[in-house]
């Protein structure tokens, strides 16, 4: 089993909407694979906290949910007054990407930014589903993730569009595995995406 594993050898890069399970995937595999997971909510945090001010200089926690916080929309307002927040967040994945070639990021345009061969895949669930995984996530009811993720991913998608021209959602021809995980539990996600690796790899040997 561990020689199957040490066989990717390129990086493993996972997209999708909100609350599709990215980054559960992406830290499972890594764990699974013993590969560098690189955070792309990690970078995010980091460059947002040299952008925002705060009173006596305390630093804004991006974790899950914060970009329905009030601090979020207040982060994420910057964010559509400044495209180059995200351009250094991208810029710095892709640097991590170069130091660490061989690794797994949930970083959601890395799939069409990234020059080199890697295993891309594209997770996908019906808005309802999603927004009803974020509400367990938050704490927050299903209805009211609704509402936050769509104006969110509304944004997003605005924002992309105009610094690099990807209809995000729309072209999934960069993907070497869409998933439908509607009805998946994160075991089954992970038990999918890993039967599919063990295949393309197999095949590649």
């Amino acid at each position: 089993m561990k020689k199957r594993m040490n066989t990717i050898t390129i990086p493993i890069l996972i997209s999708g909407y909100i609350g599709s399970g990215k980054s559960t995937l992406a830290k499972k595999l890594a764990q699974t694979y013993h590969l560098p997971y690189i955070s792309a909510s990690t970078i995010h945090r980091e460059i947002m906290n040299e952008k925002i001010a705060h009173e006596k200089g305390a630093k804004t926690k991006i974790s899950n949910g914060f970009w329905e916080t009030p601090a979020g929309k207040k982060a994420m307002a910057l964010r559509m007054n400044n495209t180059l927040i995200d351009e250094e967040v991208d810029v710095r994945l892709l640097k991590e990407l170069s130091k660490h070639p061989t690794s797994v990021t949930d970083a959601r345009l890395m799939p069409w930014l990234y020059p080199k061969k890697a295993i891309r895949i594209w997770l996908t669930a019906s808005e309802k589903a999603r927004a009803t995984r974020v509400g367990s996530r938050d704490n927050i009811s299903p209805t009211q993730a609704k509402k936050e993720i769509r104006a969110r991913l509304k944004k997003d998608i605005k924002l992309w569009k105009n610094i690099y021209g990807i209809p995000f959602g729309k072209d999934l021809k960069p993907f070497d595995l869409v998933l439908n995980n509607e009805s998946f539990t994160k075991e089954e996600t992970f038990d999918a995406v890993q039967a599919f690796l063990h295949d393309k790899t197999r095949r590649k040997n």
